[in-house]
């Protein structure tokens, strides 16, 4: 079984992008097994419905619209970041072809790794409706205070999935894959600095304990990942696709930035097709 896993990055992902939108192009789809996570999740879900350069123009008009984020609307009671805007560009300006997501994947199996808002414990859904594809990306998108949350989902409170699962590697192998390919957006070496940690005690501490948690052992759960990617189990082969340098950031981008991480992802893609014997 061969695994396609897409980690998430927020404006980061137009390096993903890319490079699904390079294979696209030379029709390059050998994988039973794809697993998204937040923002990795939205772009891996328009290479499932062959919508060439729809992720690149869902993060583009993102990247334009000043209303994504808004720390003074945060201040006033709102949400920092609005995924309202985000359900509008999906619905109504680039519209998801559901159908053929289904289709091409009937035979196959898409997870989006979420994490369970009260416990801490990595959550796995699975889109098999044309309804579910927008919730479910919501669910795996959504952050405590940052934006409404949780999700609900089969009773359960659902939250990003980067805080339990963030490359999940482990979830790919349970299921049986043999080769993993593996889009990132951060660094092996990166987790959380003592700033972000100190935050989360600040901030979620009292309210979201588990994910609090969560958050002090990001440098534990990030070792034990790349520890995997490393030495998986035997008959396991990864492979990792990772620029040398993105200019994005999670939650902002100069335009030109982002243009330069799409076209990086698109040589990425193309130079791993390279390789590939077809």
């Amino acid at each position: 079984m061969k695994a396609l896993i897409c980690e998430g990055g927020g404006f980061k992902t137009a390096v993903t992008t890319g490079i699904l939108d390079a294979w696209l192009c030379c029709g390059y789809d050998p994988f039973d097994l794809y697993i998204g996570v937040s923002g990795g999740a939205v772009m891996l879900s328009s290479y499932l419905s062959k919508q060439y350069k729809r992720g690149w123009d869902l993060i583009s008009r993102l990247q334009h619209d000043v209303s994504l984020t808004s720390f003074s609307r945060f201040v006033k009671g709102g949400y920092y970041l609005e995924l309202d805007l985000i359900e509008h560009i999906w619905d109504r300006i680039t519209p998801f072809d559901h159908k053929k997501a289904l289709e091409i994947t009937q035979h196959k199996r898409v997870e989006f790794s979420c994490t369970e808002l009260y416990t801490g414990a990595a959550v796995f859904i699975q889109p098999k409706l044309e309804k579910d594809w927008k919730r479910y990306l919501r669910a795996t998108s959504t952050l405590p205070l940052v934006s409404k949350c949780p999700l609900v989902i089969d009773n359960v409170g659902l939250v990003d999935g980067a805080f339990a699962a963030p490359v999940p590697i482990q979830r790919a192998i349970d299921l049986g894959a043999t080769e993993i390919v593996l889009l990132r957006t951060n660094k092996n070496s990166m987790a959380g600095s003592r700033w972000n940690r100190l935050m989360s005690n600040y901030l979620l501490k009292n309210n979201y304990p588990a994910i609090n948690h969560l958050m002090q052992e990001e440098d534990a759960i990030y070792k034990k990942i790349v520890a995997t990617i490393e030495s998986p189990p035997d008959a396991v082969r990864c492979q990792v696709l990772f620029p040398e340098l993105l200019k994005s950031t999670i939650l902002s981008s100069k335009k030109k930035y982002l243009e330069e991480d799409y076209k990086t992802g698109l040589e990425i893609g193309l130079d791993y097709l390279n390789h590939q014997p077809f």
